[in-house]
């Protein structure tokens, strides 16, 4: 079934993204200065009046303190987005509005998004808006996992069409402001203090074909505008850049300082106490250098104690020389290191002492540099040792050594520092789902929420959020503190861009026992077996089925299908059905079960979504002959729409080898409904009572389902065309009826051979007449062929308009010759002679019409062999 602008220097946008600004006219720009004129002597009192009334307004309304400290982060608001003078050629644009500091590890912004379709776009909409928000990798960004959304280190939100009315604005407007806007919350509990993150905030449009703004790199399929912003995560917030990092830490000191000058109580308030000095790694990450070769680590000293000077100690072991003084002192904020690795087989440590002096205290803090030889290159990093394991086996040895025995002696022994600077403590398990036999099987690509909570379960937050593997599995790792973790996990139906929803809206979850206390060397295993019985254990089983045929799709686009919706269990449509308008699929709670229902619900999705669906519907049954029950023009099409969403769903089960997932009624021939109606037939011995031609959707699912499966042993599937040409073929012509979709393959690069093969399973299902065999005066002059009329509805919709064709030997054609509304031709002396004259064997097919309005065909019929007498 279906039923106020803040203006920064753009980033240059390389060529994929294809969004460079244009300037607006100078006739604009007049236009905009006549409009900046003088204000007369009233606009200026009545400027004064509204002066007066906002520094009133702010004098009484003062922003909220908690504990001393200003709730928005004491922070200003930065405003990023287009400037006035920003005029993207696709119309994309996309600003951010946040507060510069925040006193802790968590943060939310808004992102504002704005479309204004160019013709150009009008007339290529084959694609969906998107905004994707990730981390860039590159100097000053460590691996610290910064949560988007609760998506490790990038999130997307894919938009549909239907989205555009509220992401649309008035092409004149230049306020990014105006448009619509996403609140997003970053986490940056997971990231090390005095690490640096730049963010890259994209709105665009995502084209499944040709990029139009791009002639030279047409494969390039996303266009749009982009912005960032420079997060520098401290001891005490984070602070924010529209600028660049250095602007970030300048950020943070200043309002780290006023934090300070409050004097709040660590243990109560927001904010923990600074540590005076701070060493930030400026080229962090791992560095590499050919043997022999001088390294340097450059640092800034962060300090909020304003101290005048530093005694700088550096203490280095495992073969390593320091280039300079191992002690000395300096007044600078950067720090420079240089060193080579002289006798560093395999290992060694640099240990960097900064110690303020003369402002009344001499605290110290320590920065370590880990140091290894690998085989071609030698490799320091200020991470951890572990970074570098990957290039010295040695190492690698020693600390699966040291993991093993839980005896990390050794490794301090030889210079390198215990491993019990990070403990972890890790989250893992299987999630399954059963099905209507009671069997059980893995839930993949199913979204599995880690979450703390405290010892009573009040609340609880995100740590992390982990999609399944296809065997069910999931792990995590997260840093162990000495006082214990309380853990359990929120698996949710949704992933693949399926999500399963309640009539409600509500996501379903469910939320597993908490397991408690967890601390370093723990490994908690928390699995959970959705059941068959209640809707929530249902749900599991409605996204697996959606879930395999959005990883059909990705095997024919090489992409997944945006983000849709299921509500289930609902009776609100009276059956399961696809709703274009709110691009949502529709699920009895009986439904559950039936793959071959859920998939072709799905198979609507797909055809409304890449126009080869026509915007028809209605009741209708197996056996019928829509073009008598719904009139021709409606009927094919409807027939279309159901027959192909009926051979989607089939034929995706069979190319994704779901029979050997042993599912009831799935992976079979067989298209089952056990729930709305008792349904079971076969696609591939398609029963003769719904053999009726073009507007019977039985009859397009069993054609379809012919081409594309392997050649059987009957007479009439003798045709194979591969899956993803008989895809693109479909796709590419827009084909909403049986005839528009034979027509693209009669118009396509496959063989003649291929073509005429096709008429066995037209004539078979009816759809073209069948040509008899018998040929009466073949050893004549004269020879006599004849037909058989079909198309289902009687009279009214019967083949009615014939051509007799010929090929020779190598399916060349050799004659045309039209028929009329007669099943039968007697060709004249000379058109025998000519066919005669091309020489053995000759083929003949009739080619076949339907002329009431809109007219269908042709269709070519079964193909006979003729031996020349």
């Amino acid at each position: 079934m279906t039923k106020g602008t803040f203006s920064i220097a753009i980033d240059k946008i390389d060529p994929a993204y294809v969004s460079e600004s244009l300037n607006y006219s100078k006739e604009n720009k007049k236009a905009s200065n006549k409009r900046s004129t003088i204000l007369t002597i009233t606009s200026v009192a009545a400027f004064f009046a509204i002066v007066f009334v906002v520094v009133f307004a702010l004098a009484i309304k003062k922003k909220p303190v908690i504990n001393g400290i200003p709730a928005d982060g004491f922070g200003q608001e930065i405003f990023v987005g287009p400037s006035d003078s920003e005029k993207p050629i696709s119309g994309h644009k996309i600003g951010i509005k946040c507060y510069s500091f925040c006193p802790e590890k968590t943060m939310s912004l808004d992102v504002y998004m704005s479309q204004c379709l160019n013709d150009i776009e009008k007339e290529t909409i084959n694609g969906y808006p998107v905004l994707k928000i990730e981390q860039e990798v590159g100097n000053n960004t460590e691996t610290g996992i910064l949560q988007i959304n609760g998506s490790n280190r990038e999130y997307e939100k894919r938009f549909s069409l239907d989205d555009l009315s509220f992401l649309l604005v008035d092409s004149s407007s230049v306020d990014v402001f105006d448009g619509h806007y996403e609140n997003v919350d970053l986490d940056f509990s997971h990231v090390k203090t005095g690490e640096a993150i730049t963010l890259v905030f994209s709105y665009g449009f995502f084209y499944y074909t040709d990029n139009p703004y791009n002639v030279s790199q047409r494969n390039n399929s996303w266009c749009g505008m982009r912005r960032r912003l420079y997060f520098y995560c401290g001891e005490n917030g984070v602070s924010v850049s529209s600028a660049n990092v250095e602007d970030a830490i300048s950020n943070y000191e200043s309002n780290n300082k006023k934090l300070m000058e409050y004097g709040h109580n660590p243990d109560t308030d927001v904010a923990c106490t600074a540590k005076p000095i701070y060493l930030m790694p400026l080229n962090g990450g791992i560095n590499t250098v050919q043997h022999g070769d001088c390294f340097f680590n450059s640092f800034k000293i962060i300090s909020t104690k304003n101290y005048e000077e530093y005694l700088i100690r550096i203490n280095c072991n495992g073969g390593i020389s320091i280039l300079g003084d191992s002690e000395y002192r300096t007044s600078d904020d950067v720090l420079e290191i240089r060193y080579y690795l002289t006798d560093c087989n395999p290992y060694g440590t640099i240990v960097v002492d900064v110690c303020g002096l003369n402002n009344g205290g001499n605290y110290t803090f320590s920065k370590t540099i880990f140091c290894t030889s690998g085989t071609d290159a030698d490799y320091s990093c200020t991470n951890c040792l572990d970074c570098l394991s990957d290039y010295s086996a040695v190492i690698r040895k020693i600390i699966n050594d040291a993991e093993k025995t839980g005896d990390f002696s050794y490794m301090s022994h030889k210079g390198i520092h215990e491993m019990k600077y990070n403990p972890t403590y890790d989250v893992q398990g299987y999630i399954r789902w059963t099905d209507s036999s009671g069997a059980i099987h893995p839930a993949r690509n199913v979204t599995v929420e880690i979450r703390g909570t405290n010892s009573s379960a009040s609340s609880s937050w995100l740590l992390d959020t982990i999609t399944t593997s296809d065997s069910g599995y999931y792990s995590a790792t997260f840093p162990a503190t000495s006082i214990g973790e309380n853990v359990f996990i929120r698996v949710k139906p949704k992933g693949l861009n399926i999500t399963v929803k309640k009539p409600s809206g509500v996501e379903y979850q469910f939320d597993s026992s908490i397991h408690y206390n967890l601390t370093d060397g723990d490994s908690a295993i928390i699995s959970y077996t959705a059941d068959n019985e209640y809707c929530l254990g249902k749900s599991f089983v409605v996204h697996q089925a959606m879930e395999l045929a959005n990883r059909y799709m990705y095997t024919l686009e090489n992409m997944y299908m945006e983000n849709l919706d299921i509500s289930f269990p609902d009776d609100s449509e009276g059956t399961t059905c696809f709703d274009k308008d709110e691009n949502r699929i529709y699920v009895l709670c009986g439904d559950a079960f039936d793959w071959d229902v859920l998939e072709h619900e799905y198979g609507h999705y797909v055809a409304y979504k890449f126009n080869i669906f026509a915007d028809v519907g209605g009741t209708h049954f197996l056996d019928d002959v829509l073009a008598v029950t719904k009139g021709k023009p409606t009927g094919i099409q409807l027939a279309w729409n159901e027959g192909w969403a009926t051979y989607f769903s089939i034929n995706l089960q069979n190319k994704m080898s779901a029979s050997s997932m042993i599912i009831p009624n799935v992976g079979d021939e067989n298209y089952t409904d056990t729930d709305d109606a008792s349904i079971n037939y076969s696609v591939e011995s398609v029963d003769s009572a719904y053999l009726l031609g073009e507007s019977g959707e039985v009859a397009i699912s069993g054609i379809l389902f012919d081409i594309t499966d392997p050649v059987s042993s009957s007479d009439y599937d003798e045709i194979y065309c591969s899956n993803s040409n008989i895809w693109d073929i479909t796709k590419s012509t827009s084909c909403k009826t049986l005839s528009s979709f034979v027509t693209a393959i009669y118009n396509s690069t496959f063989t003649t051979g291929t073509k005429l093969t096709l008429g066995n399973t037209l004539s078979h299902f009816k759809v073209a007449a069948q040509l008899n065999s018998a040929v009466s005066g073949l050893s004549g002059s004269t020879p006599t062929f004849s037909w058989t009329k079909q198309g289902g509805g009687g009279y009214s919709y019967q083949n009615n308009s014939f051509k007799l064709a010929f090929y020779n030997s190598s399916y060349g054609l050799i004659t045309r010759i039209d028929c009329g509304n007669v099943a039968s031709k007697t060709l004249s002396t000379a058109q025998w002679n000519a066919i005669k004259a091309t020489g053995s064997p000759v083929y003949c097919c009739v080619e076949t019409f339907q002329t009431s309005w809109p007219v269908t065909g042709a269709y070519y019929s079964n193909l006979i062999t003729i031996d020349i007498p």
